[in-house]
């Protein structure tokens, strides 16, 4: 099958993403056909290889193939003649996505396999006015230059996708022709590239790129958002925004004022006016994009999106587990972190998703926090290298992730938790402080029988600076300690509209906890693998029991909430108090010397935050606080 990046994989996923192209597209090439039907295959004037040259098709997308001929090659894919507008103030760009093998292959000229042998392989896109008699250089694979100006990181990684763009907008009124040529002597190894195009921006072009409304809600007051991107040339600092259900009466219009989007910045919306759902059924959300800039847009194709929403009163809302499979070894792990997960995990609401982190025992040394039970669950998904990264058991690309950045990853996150879930889960534990032996209480009510999947109880601490290995990071979030009753899960059965109860215990004296008050337990069901399902049908995190020794969460006050300056919280004396932002970063401790006492919080910007009480034993609850000034 042809290859698919993770930027079309995307495409496939989220039925309301706006593919409309309000763009002038003046050459589209997808190899599907071989020749190409906009291109001709062709050797250049210093090639000495005979034959058919070295292009080729495979599975919808052009490549070049290994060969060993010891001939020089010019190989060159060379697209028919383009006239190119010369209309003011648009942009004219190139686009295609590439894919190469070794980076120190083609970029060093080095044969790691073969070091006694070097090599000059170069991929060049080049362009020509007069019919090819001579060639101007637009991009070069070795060249840090061109491959960071067309959207590329530098150094370019082995064997993932890109999707590099050009400006050519210099050759505006010209008739151009543009070659992706191969030159250098033998042996090869692969290159591949596709979905070729070049078009034109215009000055002002919105894009209304995708609904993010859910896909099910209970009756209920549903906002209506969305995605817009600036495809124009020219800044935006302003829209309206409008929406109707099912073709009906059409919304106040909410004005967006104060922007500084960029062609290709992205931005998010939340209509100021949500929609009273009352009634049980499915309906269509219209929403329309107007009145950019105070006017003057003229290509309107991408500013309408269209999405269905049902109203399900017994909808059963999706927490998503996460699985990152990492350690304080992995050089890649660290980068993912730093680039992608502390972003995303930074701006989720922590009520809608679970996260663990196994610690694996390699590269190297491994991370010192590795048990056997990490290796067990990293062989139930057959997993060979770190990072690795999981949502709800399905697979998430994590060079893709990397190279996308937190927003493909929050592309991935918004279409998963749309859906109605099959089950709720409730929990409550108790953790005797002395002897170390947890209790955990699990209730479970599914829409449906279910037989043979399995309960897990994960038992994580929030942060440790123990396990610090060579990778440059001293702080880990979310790190896996044990797992209830083991790593394989306890085997249940379901069955529909019935609540199941489920009793797990475990003594954790001897796990790697730096603060017990610190521990986090996160309990899920999964579907047992086979033929690659493996489903995380529902996850949820564990209530400490109020009624824990000397502290009781019903008895301690915490007012006012919302607060903008300060809190007070009374019944709480000789108490420490611990105040952290989503991330679980500890922003404020202070030290209970009243029945009644008053923190400042007016340092804090506006969110939510979680207080956490902790009596003298060690005993705790948390609570949530929001900052809204």
């Amino acid at each position: 099958m042809k290859k698919i990046s993770i930027l079309n994989l995307l495409a496939l996923l989220f039925f309301v993403v706006n593919i409309s192209n309000s763009q002038t597209i003046l050459l589209s090439e997808d190899f599907n056909t071989w020749p190409p039907t906009s291109m001709t295959v062709e050797s250049g004037p210093t090639s000495t290889a005979s034959g058919d040259g070295l292009w080729h098709q495979n599975y919808g997308e052009a490549y070049v193939r290994y060969v060993d001929d010891d001939m020089i090659h010019d190989e060159r894919l060379i697209t028919n003649t383009i006239s190119l507008p010369s209309n003011a103030g648009d942009l004219i760009k190139v686009k295609w996505f590439w894919y190469g093998e070794y980076f120190d292959y083609f970029v060093n000229n080095h044969d790691a396999y073969n070091p006694d042998y070097h090599y000059d392989p170069n991929f060049n896109v080049l362009i020509t006015t007069d019919n090819g008699v001579t060639w101007d250089t637009l991009w070069q694979e070795d060249d840090s230059v061109s491959v960071v100006n067309s959207g590329v990181e530098w150094p370019w990684v082995d064997e993932q996708d890109y999707y590099s763009e050009i400006d050519i907008s210099q050759y505006a009124g010209e008739d151009v022709k543009i070659t992706w040529q191969f030159e250098g002597q033998q042996p090869v190894l692969y290159w591949i590239m596709d979905n070729v195009s070049v078009f034109t921006q215009a000055p002002i072009d919105i894009d209304l790129n995708e609904l993010t409304t859910p896909v099910y809600s209970l009756p209920e007051d549903v906002d209506i958002t969305g995605i817009i991107i600036n495809d124009g040339t020219q800044e935006i600092t302003s829209y309206d925004v409008s929406y109707n259900i099912d073709g009906g009466t059409e919304s106040a219009v909410y004005s967006v004022t104060g922007l500084h989007l960029e062609l290709n910045d992205t931005t998010y919306f939340t209509h100021n006016v949500p929609f009273n759902f009352t009634n049980e059924g499915t309906y269509t959300i219209n929403v329309k994009i107007s009145n950019v800039n105070g006017g003057g847009e003229t290509l309107l194709g991408n500013n309408n999106l269209s999405k269905p929403i049902t109203i399900d009163p017994n909808f059963i809302p999706k927490r998503t587990l996460f699985e990152d499979f990492t350690g304080s070894t992995c050089a890649a792990c660290a980068y993912a972190n730093e680039h992608t997960f502390n972003a995303f995990f930074n701006n989720l609401d922590v009520e809608k998703y679970t996260l663990i982190k196994y610690p694996m025992d390699y590269p190297g040394d491994g991370d010192p926090y590795y048990t056997n039970e990490c290796g067990t669950r990293a062989g139930f998904y057959n997993i060979s290298g770190i990072p690795h990264f999981r949502m709800d058991g399905m697979l998430v690309p994590h060079a893709g992730i990397v190279s996308g950045g937190p927003d493909t990853l929050k592309k991935y996150y918004r279409n998963n938790i749309e859906y109605n879930a099959t089950m709720s889960i409730t929990s409550t534990y108790t953790l005797d402080q002395t002897s170390k032996n947890i209790d955990v209480e699990v209730k479970i009510n599914s829409k449906i029988d279910y037989s043979d999947i399995n309960l897990f109880v994960a038992v994580v601490e929030k942060e440790t600076t123990q396990n610090v290995g060579d990778n440059g990071e001293t702080v880990f979030k979310q790190v896996f300690m044990k797992m209830l009753p083991n790593a394989n899960g306890k085997n249940i059965n379901l069955t529909t509209n019935q609540e199941s109860i489920f009793n797990l215990s475990a003594d954790l004296s001897s796990i790697h906890a730096e603060e017990f008050t610190d521990l986090e337990i996160i309990v899920f069901a999964q579907e047992p693998y086979s033929n690659s399902v493996n489903d995380v049908l529902q996850s949820t995190i564990s209530e400490l029991s109020s009624g824990i020794n000397s502290i009781e969460s019903n008895s301690v006050k915490i007012y006012p909430n919302p607060t903008k300056d300060v809190i007070t919280i009374c019944n709480a004396k000789n108490s420490e108090i611990e105040i952290y932002n989503m991330l679980s970063q500890l922003l404020i401790s202070e030290k209970m010397n009243s029945l009644a006492q008053t923190i400042d919080v007016s340092t804090l910007k506006n969110g939510t935050y979680f207080i956490k009480v902790i009596d003298t034993k060690g005993n705790s609850f948390t609570n949530k606080i929001v900052i809204s000034k």
